[in-house]
């Protein structure tokens, strides 16, 4: 997104530039395999307001379909922040208003308040994460005692 951010930025002729210091990017080094599912946590934990699952202010990431491609509105970040030549077209349509726009932020941030605990974050990131070592019900492990001891904020015994 950074990046996205960059590149909008660096074209001088918008009317609504942002600026990149405004932003900050924060990195989850994980395995290929889990990169899915930390991406979804992610977004269930954090619900940014620019993601499309959220249904609020999608479109930052979008490259420049022609009006004409999928026959596609004006995206509610293009509505928002005006100036990416092809998101201008006078064929498109606005996909919402400014107005609904504004209001579905607001009603998005009093239901979703910023997260104040660090601790808590991690503890559900760990608890999401968390899996059962044994293969079956029956069988015991010694690494399920250290999990459970994570996920519940206790720090898991060293040797």
């Amino acid at each position: 997104m950074i990046k996205t951010v960059g590149g909008y930025a660096a074209d001088q002729g918008l009317p609504h530039s942002l600026k990149v210091d405004d932003f900050t990017c924060h990195r989850l080094v994980c395995a290929t395999n889990a990169q899915l599912v930390a991406e979804r946590h992610l977004i269930r934990t954090f619900r940014p307001i620019w993601n499309n699952e959220m249904g609020i202010c999608w479109g930052i990431s979008k490259h420049g379909d022609a009006a004409t491609t999928r026959a596609n509105k004006r995206s509610p970040w293009d509505v928002m922040h005006p100036g990416r030549n092809w998101a201008m077209a006078e064929s498109l349509e606005d996909k919402m208003s400014p107005d609904v726009i504004t209001t579905r932020i607001a009603e998005h941030f009093a239901a979703n308040p910023p997260h104040r605990s660090r601790a808590r974050i991690v503890r559900g990131f760990l608890s999401d994460f968390a899996q059962n070592a044994a293969m079956t019900p029956s069988e015991v492990v010694d690494d399920d005692d250290a999990v459970a001891a994570t996920v519940s904020g206790e720090l898991p015994p060293t040797e």
